[in-house]
This record gives C-alpha cells, structure tokens and sequence, in this order.
C-alpha cells in the first residue's frame, strides 16, 4: 500500500500517525485482510482511529479513498477483487 492513503486520511482531517499506518501495514504484510475491502476497512478503522469522535470522518474518508482507487483502476483497465 502507498502511503497515499495515509496522506489521504491526514486530508480529512484525521490525526494518523506513522506509527499507527507501519502497525496496519505489519497486519497487511502478515495476511490479515487479503482481498476483503471489509475486513481491510475494520483493520484499518481499528489501526488509525484511536478516538471514537472520528470514525465517522473515517469512513467517509474510507469511502472516498475507495472510489479513487477504484477509478485509477477503472482507467488503467485493471479489475480491483470483489472480495
């Protein structure tokens, strides 16, 4: 994962710290949300979000980053996993 996301969230407004995204990324590396946004959106709102006051900042964060990363893809022609 490209530390975009990263800078996407600190965007919105969201206080994430390095040390918090390289914890998520150790979790990614070690298999714990292959090829489920769901479980990858849990593991990452767990992860980057230490105060309640800001998940739904998150998810609306979340979301948007989503469906840029879904539309890089679209005009790559590349298909992103459904599940």
């Amino acid at each position: 994962m490209q530390p975009r996301f990263l800078l996407h969230l600190r965007a919105h407004g969201l206080p994430v710290g390095v040390g918090e995204y390289l914890a998520l990324l150790g979790l990614l590396r070690a298999g714990l949300a292959e090829s489920d946004i769901e479980r990858f959106h849990s593991l990452s709102r767990t992860c980057l979000v230490k105060d309640e006051v800001h998940y739904d900042r998150f998810d609306r964060a979340f979301g948007a980053w989503l469906a840029g990363e879904q539309a890089l893809a679209a005009a790559a022609g590349v298909e992103l996993p459904t599940d």
